[in-house]
């Protein structure tokens, strides 16, 4: 514990692991956070430096307390570096730092768009991808409609209105029913192929319903966020879903990628600890990243040199 902290400060926030529910968890910590500001970066400086030392306990915490604060705006994020800064909790205050990422986009530059013109459009379990790769997700399993068919699907239909959805899905639906023979699945080869080129669309907006879809792997996540160059919106798209920011992969990926916003690596940076010399070891990290390592590996030395001796 730090000098000067309470102790259920620090006992409630590494509570939070026990709360399995990572959005549930995140909300613990926004409550915690803005009863007592001071408080909660003196717990999280004590946090960063157990899991440091190999806490799992304490790095769900700090996974918990990273993401609430990527959903910070800058001027709230600035009051608490000045704490972190005016209170000497130096982790925290590195954390906390921003700048320019190590690598990205020319100013006013844009990634390259792919030839998919693709609309995504979710409607409770039925799921619609127009253009090139076009499918239909009726009960679960996956469906296309040969292209010879008595009766051809208009793969991106004008509707407007819920009304208008409901009333076209469930033709969908009637017609795979009265004609099965016109409709077949979709082989697992063409699904991949789709996730894949979706992946690397320029709109976050596709990217973010591609990664609610229930076909997408871990894989097709890590080759997202492992994109270069890519754009805050995209990271955004993975850092706001808790199903694929829980995994370390996903993270690690992000941490190394050059183009990553540098206040979202950095935090991310503090949730996998024991696997960031590794990432250090692959180059393009960012040169504050480095000193966040630095300084953990410092503080965790000194934290277990009185148990040493």
């Amino acid at each position: 514990m730090l000098p000067g902290m309470p102790a259920s400060s620090e006992t409630a926030l590494r509570g939070l692991a026990r709360i399995v529910d990572l959005p549930v968890r995140v909300g613990a910590v926004a409550r915690r956070a803005e009863r007592n500001p001071e408080a909660f970066v003196a717990a999280l400086e004590s946090l960063v430096v157990e899991s440091g030392l190999g806490s799992t306990a304490a790095a769900d915490a700090v996974l918990a307390c990273a993401l609430w604060l990527l959903e910070q705006d800058d001027a709230y994020l600035s009051k608490l570096h000045a704490i972190a800064v005016r209170e000497g909790h130096a982790l925290v205050s590195a954390m906390l730092a921003d700048a320019a990422p190590h690598r990205g986009l020319a100013p006013g530059g844009r990634l390259l768009a792919l030839d998919i013109p693709s609309t995504a459009r979710v409607v409770r379990r039925l799921f619609v991808q127009s253009g090139g790769y076009h499918y239909y997700l009726i009960d679960g399993v996956r469906y296309e409609s040969w292209s010879g068919g008595d009766a051809p699907v208009d793969p991106s239909p004008k509707l407007a209105t819920w009304e208008e959805y409901a009333s076209h899905f469930e033709e969908l639906l009637e017609r795979c029913r009265a004609a099965p023979f016109a409709w077949r699945p979709m082989h697992p080869a063409s699904v991949r192929s789709a996730v894949t080129r979706l992946g690397q669309h320029h709109s976050p907006f596709t990217v973010g319903r591609l990664l609610d879809d229930p076909s997408v792997r871990e894989a097709d996540v890590i080759a997202v966020a492992a994109r270069r160059p890519t754009t805050p919106a995209i990271v955004r798209s993975i850092t706001s879903r808790s199903r694929w920011i829980r995994l370390p992969n996903v993270r690690a990926a992000l941490l190394a990628n050059p183009c990553t916003p540098t206040r979202v690596a950095l935090l991310l940076a503090a949730t996998c600890l024991p696997r960031l010399p590794g990432i250090v070891a692959a180059g393009n990290v960012h040169p504050r990243v480095l000193e966040l390592a630095r300084l953990v590996r410092a503080r965790a030395e000194n934290r277990a040199a009185p148990s040493a001796g």
